[in-house]
């Protein structure tokens, strides 16, 4: 799920069912309604799903699956499918996630279940590089917002941090020491928080990345997993998570490190959440993913 940077309450979300049958659909909020808008079928399972905005202001979408894939869409928001990036493995290639540079949005960052991430070139697709970063499956990728790195999750326990200027070193960040997978990473606004979820854990980590191999705090609400984390793009110490107990809770983190944290807001769906995502927007809306059900919150 991924809200529309420059249209207002429109959301891009996806199914998952382990067949060729997925789709991704276009959900608009019309008169207090969500109504599908468009749509188009997506034989894997969308892995992420991105917009990006370009030099003209049209914003494309993006999704990752067994490739990575561009759409565009008309004014009645039909799809054409533009642009294909891979690795080069045919049916071999599988991408977990990805995310685009804040200074060059041509410039996506993907991770994959092959232990690389690959820089992609979308205007050059032949400049892109691919690395080894870690020793197992690479699940989540998120640039910096504000500093030219991104962290990765890993299969292998770690997250760590790369700088595209030079791949021959990274530093790591977090290591757990049962080598618990983490799955997915989330900046602060200000860069320098990073929250990050580890597989069935009900702990959402917090880490510093000016000071690695520290974990600034741990939020403990959640009765199991966490399976999502997102942060409030207008405030710098707000974010949400999302977990199989069926909540979705707020977090006031502070001034870090605080150590004692009680949610500030929680809403209870009817099922396990799946998935969060704040309105970058319109900051008073959040939107939950549970069962096959989406809905949008206001705060």
């Amino acid at each position: 799920m991924a809200w529309s940077k420059n249209q207002n309450f429109t959301l891009a979300v996806g199914s998952y069912r382990e067949d060729y049958t997925n789709r991704v659909d276009l959900v608009k909020l019309v008169n207090g309604s969500l109504q599908r808008v468009g749509g188009f079928d997506h034989d894997s399972p969308p892995t992420k799903i991105g917009w990006r905005e370009q030099s003209d202001g049209k914003e494309i979408l993006i999704t990752a699956g067994d490739k990575i894939r561009l759409w565009d869409f008309d004014s009645s928001y039909n799809a054409k499918n533009i642009q294909v990036l891979g690795n080069g493995r045919g049916n071999k290639d599988h991408f977990t996630g990805f995310d685009t540079s804040p200074t060059d949005p041509h410039i996506l960052a993907v991770s994959s279940v092959d232990t690389t991430v690959t820089l992609f070139d979308s205007e050059n697709p032949s400049k892109s590089t691919t690395i080894i970063a870690h020793d197992k499956e690479v699940y989540d990728i998120a640039w910096n917002p504000q500093h030219n790195q991104f962290a990765t999750a890993g299969a292998d326990g770690s997250v760590r941090l790369f700088d595209p200027r030079d791949f021959s070193t990274c530093s790591v960040l977090c290591e757990d020491p049962h080598g618990t997978p983490f799955i997915q990473v989330s900046w602060s606004n200000n860069g320098n928080y990073l929250a990050a979820l580890k597989l069935d854990s009900n702990v959402c980590t917090i880490l510093d990345r000016r000071y690695p191999c520290v974990t600034a705090d741990e939020l403990v609400g959640h009765s199991d997993s966490i399976n999502g984390v997102t942060w409030a793009p207008h405030m710098d110490n707000y974010l949400c998570t999302a977990s199989d107990d069926d909540h979705a809770l707020i977090w006031n983190v502070g001034e870090l490190p605080r150590h004692t944290y009680d949610p500030v807001m929680a809403y209870k769906a009817n099922s396990s959440i799946n998935h969060v995502s704040w309105n970058r927007n319109d900051p008073d809306w959040i939107g939950v993913v549970f069962g096959t059900s989406l809905q949008v919150l206001k705060i």
